[in-house]
């Protein structure tokens, strides 16, 4: 596969810089893993950051896969790359928690479990109300409660939230976390201008790709009727949001894994910095987002 936002520039290869950014994605899951700060008395902390890696690399290896050129293979076509904005969707979720949840790491991750725990709570009170009284239900309801008990001793949930879970706040969507608690009136703190900027910039254009709103539906669908019309710039249409997809793939990744050594210090800043440097030499957005923050986070960190 290779990157280019710029049709001036010459094209990156990927191969250039895939086992830099294998080994860095590797080495943050292992330090989460090894290196968690013994002081920091945050539960299920650890395992917030570890599950979220994981999902962030499994997701991009699936875009690797769906985006690749190399080794040639039949069955992979430039159009599936069509279907790769909800994948990135998926990794602009995680950061906006990752910034969201590290204003506060505690008191958030806390909120982030309990509000969890509400929503399955709610969700088994649903199936209750709806198939208790069916026997070929009652092993598998049986095993809900199970899980909602053991929910509700790991993320200390208290008499009074499990009498009556709605007291506890949902965690917010981000398209609400950049002014989330912050009166209109009142400036935004710089990791909320960031989170407003990618909301704008970013997660808008994913989210109505995802939900097939009419200007997502036409990003996607717009390519896949010209390309059932045979139209001759088709191919070099559908090249170019391969491009521009993997470029956002890469760019969502570094920013997870930079806002995550920048906080804990796994000393991994210079790694991501000469990633960051490679990526956008080709990518007008990536550039953009690294100035935006990382420039100076990683630099301070």
């Amino acid at each position: 596969m290779y990157l280019n936002n710029e049709p001036v520039r010459d094209r990156l290869d990927f191969e250039v810089l895939r086992e830099r950014m294998d080994t860095l994605l590797a080495a943050t899951t292992n330090k989460i893993e090894r290196e968690w700060p013994p002081s920091l008395n945050v539960p299920f902390g650890r395992e917030f950051f570890h599950g979220t890696m994981e999902v962030a690399i499994n997701t991009y290896k699936t875009v690797r896969w769906i985006c690749a050129d190399k080794p040639k293979d039949l069955s992979r076509r430039v159009e599936y790359s069509l279907s790769v904005p909800p994948l990135n969707r998926t990794i602009l979720d995680s950061l906006f928690n990752v910034v969201f949840m590290l204003e506060d790491l505690s008191s958030r991750c806390s909120w982030f479990c309990k509000s969890g725990w509400r929503e399955e709570k709610e969700r088994l009170n649903r199936y209750q109300a709806q198939y208790s009284g069916l026997p070929d239900w009652k092993k598998w309801l049986d095993m809900y409660v199970t899980q909602i008990e053991m929910g509700k001793k790991l993320f200390g949930i208290t008499p009074q939230e499990e009498a009556t879970p709605s007291i506890i706040k949902f965690w917010p969507n981000p398209g609400k976390m950049p002014r989330y608690g912050i009166s209109g009136a009142d400036p935004l703190p710089i990791a909320r201008e960031f989170l407003a900027y990618m909301n704008d910039w970013f997660y808008r254009d994913l989210s109505a790709q995802s939900h097939l709103s009419l200007p997502g539906l036409t990003m996607r669908a717009a390519g896949l009727i010209k390309l059932a019309r045979k139209d001759e710039d088709v191919e070099e249409a559908l090249s170019k949001v391969k491009s521009d997809q993997v470029s956002t793939t890469l760019t969502l990744l570094l920013a997870l894994v930079s806002e995550i050594d920048s906080y804990f210090n796994f000393g991994l800043a210079e790694r991501a910095i000469y990633l960051w440097t490679v990526i956008n030499a080709y990518s007008l957005a990536t550039r953009e987002v690294y100035y935006k923050r990382y420039n100076q986070l990683l630099s301070s960190g």
